[in-house]
């Protein structure tokens, strides 16, 4: 699987990309709202719903201040 990233496109629609990852989310706002935090700083968006961090190793690092897993 490849992950959307600004190194094969030169645009990232993140709501577009966002809303997709997080469509099967019963808290789909909150999921795509933090989706959109964690593609901006990452420039990459993980295929699929769920997993697939290993497509975008930026998102698998970003931690809340709890030290839980923040992206989606």
């Amino acid at each position: 699987m490849v992950a959307l990233t600004n190194k094969y496109h030169k645009k990232i629609n993140f709501k577009y990309a966002c809303s997709r990852r997080c469509r099967k989310k019963p808290t789909m706002k909150v999921c795509v709202r933090v989706c959109k935090i964690c593609c901006k700083k990452c420039h990459c968006v993980p295929p699929g719903a769920y997993g697939h961090k290993s497509a975008c190793p930026c998102d698998a690092k970003l931690k809340t201040h709890g030290h839980k897993l923040k992206c989606p």
